[in-house]
């Protein structure tokens, strides 16, 4: 027959083998989630470059893209023709509002 002291014993190792077990699954989950937090911050910066690259490369970015350059040129030729009607007393200046007004 086993001493009561032996089954403390006993009791008390294993007590003892399932606080070790639950402080290293504490430790462990610890670390799951601060790889998970950084990965959420890598992801939602992935996010925000995507929306970014898609508005921009999107019909409306390559549109807007095209008007900026069109508004440009058209300012630089009316600019000539400015110059020589007006002795240079002239400027014009065009901008785009948002990427797709002319003001």
């Amino acid at each position: 027959p086993m001493s009561a002291f032996m089954m403390e014993k006993m009791t008390f190792d294993h007590e003892n083998e399932v606080y070790e077990n639950l402080v290293t699954e504490k430790s462990s989950a610890i670390d799951l989630l601060e790889r998970l937090e950084v990965q959420k911050e890598e992801e939602e910066r992935r996010r925000c470059l995507l929306s970014d690259v898609a508005e921009r490369c999107g019909q409306r970015g390559v549109q807007a893209f095209v008007l900026q350059n069109v508004v440009h040129t058209l300012q630089q030729v009316a600019q000539v023709y400015l110059d020589e009607l007006s002795d240079g007393g002239q400027i014009l200046e065009l901008f785009l509002e948002s990427g797709e007004k002319i003001i």
